[in-house]
Parts: structure tokens; C-alpha cells; sequence
């Protein structure tokens, strides 16, 4: 048993490593525990054959000038990527409209453009949406038609839940379309995180995602951070941790990345209400086909979404289009994501691979003449957090419960909300700089 009792942090992804870089910038004594037998989380890169893949299609979205300085600070060499990203509908010629959809709306059909027009100017938005399901609030915003086109199919296949059990408040970035849009390519409304594509972003120059995390791990002292350990059990009322392996060690604030009903899981000491209260932390889980062919794929576009039931995928990510590294020279590659649920909506992975293949075909993106030379298929549990109607509130009595007992969360999956790398990083930051000011 490790007697000595002090700060440790559970889980050492982006959020897990950016909370210990800032304790170790304030001196403040610390061990950080990973289950994995390398820092990164799910931020890392695999080798398959000569094909390079991360773990998932993660890129830099959405950066701040703050968040820029921060990657300069661990010399970490960033280049500004741009790629084709478009949704297919079969409402636009040719198949396709480039994202963000909101102000490319003058590419469909003109029976579309008029229906779109009518719920635009009769429905306008008023109000408040709090309490209002997603579903509801989409319709209010965008108009049935947008919402059938786009919103509804989409937010469906990615989450495999029902748009009328989630709560609104769990999507903030949905976006009203302008009526200008109609008519104009240069028009649209404002968009939040600039551009507001994903079709632009920072990516590391090595060609690797991984690179993040080992640049964040390099300003820990190594003495400080332990992997191959897995948490099995948190006593609250004696402040002590267990791990798979036996070990037992006492802390005086604990910081913790797993998902939020991992971690409820693992109390012992739990009340009843707060074990209720984690069966409102609902997800889907994601299988991510990734795919080398030993030729170029029939497609320029980078990045697509497809909200039509044709096909099980809902987003297609092509990352040789913004890093040629990762393949070999003449080859190409594909990483296809498509959602789950043991329970909603279950799938086995001969499955996902054949529906997959079949839709990949069926578009007409991997032709009769590719070769596929390397297929993986990962999943990635708790992959789309989703708010029912009684989450947020539950979440809010498990996180006062938890910081009155000295726990604190960090990252996507501890605060569990949607987040982008830069904001689970600066979710570390803070998580750090609270948890010092409460255990000091």
C-alpha cells in the first residue's frame, strides 16, 4: 500500500496529461495512473502495415490563440490542414453539398430551396428552449426540411437514440440557415468556431496524432506517471484507490478522466441516489473501419457525412488527403464510422465490416479495381455522449457529490460532455488548477 497521500490523477489522455503538466508548473507533488501501457488515451497512432492510422479521425479543430501558444510551449510543430468536406443528400445534384451545409443551400433542388424558404419564414425561433427535446428544437431552428434533410437522419445514425428523449440542451452548435444561403455561395450565417467546417484544421507535421501526447508527456517527470494500472475501486470515506493489480494508495484530491459511470462504478461507498442518478449518463459506442487500398480512392473530398439510410456509416474520413505520409506512395485510405449500442441497436463485426464494404461499394468510393491491403475495425466505447432529459441534472448532483469527497473531473468523458481536443486540454488545465486551490 502506498501511504504517502497526495494529488493523483486517474487517466492520463489529453485532459489527464494537460492536468499533470499544470500541477507539475505549480510544484505541486502528484502520481499520474494509466491503464494502457503508454500515456495518450485515445489519442494515439497504430501501424498497420505501411499504413498509419490514429486511433480515431482526431484533428486540431477549432483552435485558440491561447491554446496555439500552449502547443508552441511543447515545441510542437502544427501545420494548417485544409480538405474537402461535404454531406451527401440526394436532394443535390451530383450527390453532395460542401459543409458547412447552412451556406450552401442555393445547391438544392429547387422544389427543396422552396420548401426550405416556406419553414424559414413561417417558423421563425422564439423563446427559450430549455426542458425542449432535441428534436423539437432542431425543427424550431432549421425548419422540417433541413431537419429531414440533414439534422435528423445524421443525429440519428450517430447516436442510434431517439431525437425525442434528448434533451437540447446537449447540442449548442446547431445553427439557424440564412435565407440568402438560398440563392448565393458567398451568404450564410455566422458560424461558430470561425469557418465552421471541419474541413480546416491543425494536425501535427509528423503525420501522427500521437505526437500531441508525446509532447505533453515529455514535460512530466516520468518518475511521476505509472501505466498498466487500472482503477477498480475509489473509498471515499478513507480516500483510498484500488488497482487491478492490488495496489492500494491513499490521496488527498483525486483527478480522474474516465468516463463518469466508470468512475461511479467503481465507488463502493456510492449512495443509492447517486447510482440512480448514473443511469442518465447515456452513450453510443462507435466501431471505426479503417481501411488501406493499394490505389487512389474515387473520391476527392475529405471528410463526408451522410445522413440518408442507404448506408450504416454516418461520417468517412480520408486521412491521406491531409496527411500523404500515412500511406505509401499510390495507396489511399479510409477510416468509416458508424455508432452502436449493446443494448439500441447492437452489431457484431463481421456485421459492421460487410455493411460497410457494401455502402463503401454501393457509393462507388472503393471501386471493382481496389485492392483493400490492411483492414482493422476498433471500437471505442462511450464514443457520442448523449443527454437525456434528466441528465444534466443528474450530472450535476454526481459532481457536487464527487468535490465534496475531493474528486475531481477532467476531459469529455469525466465532465461528460461533448468536447474538442483544445477544450478537453483546457479542461485539465482547470481541473488542476481547482483541484490544488481545494486540496492545498
Amino acid at each position: 500500500m502506498i501511504g504517502m497521500a497526495q494529488h493523483r490523477i486517474i487517466g492520463l489522455g489529453v485532459s489527464g496529461l494537460a492536468c499533470a503538466r499544470e500541477l507539475s508548473r505549480l510544484g505541486v507533488p502528484f502520481t499520474g495512473y494509466e491503464k494502457e501501457d503508454r500515456p495518450g488515451g485515445l489519442t494515439r497512432t497504430t501501424t498497420l502495415g505501411p499504413f498509419n492510422f490514429d486511433y480515431g479521425p482526431h484533428v486540431l479543430l477549432n483552435v485558440s490563440p491561447a491554446m496555439r501558444d500552449y502547443f508552441a510551449q511543447l515545441n510542437l510543430d502544427l501545420e494548417e490542414c485544409h480538405c474537402s468536406s461535404v454531406v451527401f443528400t440526394s436532394q443535390v445534384k451530383q450527390g453532395l453539398i460542401p459543409a458547412p451545409f447552412q451556406r450552401n443551400l442555393w445547391r438544392l433542388s429547387p422544389a427543396a430551396r422552396l420548401r426550405v424558404a416556406i419553414d424559414l419564414v413561417l417558423l421563425p425561433f422564439r423563446g427559450s428552449a430549455d426542458r425542449m427535446t432535441y428534436e423539437r428544437y432542431a425543427r424550431r431552428v432549421c425548419g422540417k426540411t433541413i431537419y429531414d434533410l440533414f439534422v435528423g437522419g445524421y443525429e440519428r445514425k450517430r447516436l442510434r437514440y431517439s431525437l425525442n428523449e434528448v434533451d437540447c440542451r446537449w447540442a449548442t452548435r446547431l445553427v439557424r440557415p440564412g435565407l440568402r444561403s438560398l440563392v448565393s455561395p458567398r451568404s450564410g450565417p455566422s458560424l461558430p468556431g470561425g469557418n465552421g467546417t471541419d474541413g480546416t484544421f491543425l494536425y501535427p507535421a509528423s503525420g501522427r496524432m500521437e505526437d500531441l501526447a508525446l509532447a505533453m508527456s515529455k514535460t512530466v517527470l516520468r518518475e511521476n506517471v505509472q501505466c498498466n494500472k487500472e482503477l477498480v475501486q475509489i473509498k471515499l470515506d478513507s480516500k483510498r484507490i484500488r488497482f487491478r493489480d492490488g495496489e492500494i494508495a491513499r490521496y488527498t484530491t483525486l483527478m480522474l478522466s474516465l468516463p463518469l459511470p466508470e468512475i461511479v462504478a467503481c465507488i463502493s461507498d456510492a449512495p443509492w441516489s447517486i447510482q440512480r442518478a448514473a443511469r442518465h449518463l447515456v452513450s453510443t459506442s462507435l466501431y471505426l473501419v479503417r481501411l488501406g487500398v493499394d490505389s487512389p480512392l474515387n473520391t476527392d473530398c475529405g471528410i463526408m457525412r451522410f445522413p440518408d439510410s442507404d448506408v450504416d456509416f454516418y461520417r468517412v474520413s480520408l486521412p491521406s488527403r491531409y496527411r500523404p505520409s500515412s500511406v505509401p506512395e499510390g495507396c489511399d485510405s479510409i477510416m468509416a464510422e458508424i455508432a452502436f449500442h449493446p443494448l439500441r441497436s447492437p452489431m457484431t463485426r463481421d456485421q459492421v465490416r460487410h455493411n460497410c464494404m457494401q455502402g463503401l461499394r454501393k457509393l462507388g468510393i472503393i471501386g471493382a479495381k481496389h485492392r483493400v491491403l490492411v483492414e482493422d475495425i476498433v471500437e471505442i466505447p462511450h464514443a457520442h455522449i448523449i443527454y437525456n432529459m434528466q441528465t444534466i441534472e443528474s450530472m450535476a448532483s454526481i459532481k457536487d457529490y464527487l468535490a465534496a469527497h475531493s474528486v475531481f473531473l477532467c476531459g469529455k468523458y469525466g465532465q461528460w460532455k461533448d468536447m474538442l481536443i483544445p477544450q478537453s486540454i483546457q479542461s485539465g488545465i482547470d481541473t488542476a488548477n481547482g483541484a490544488f486551490r481545494r486540496g492545498d
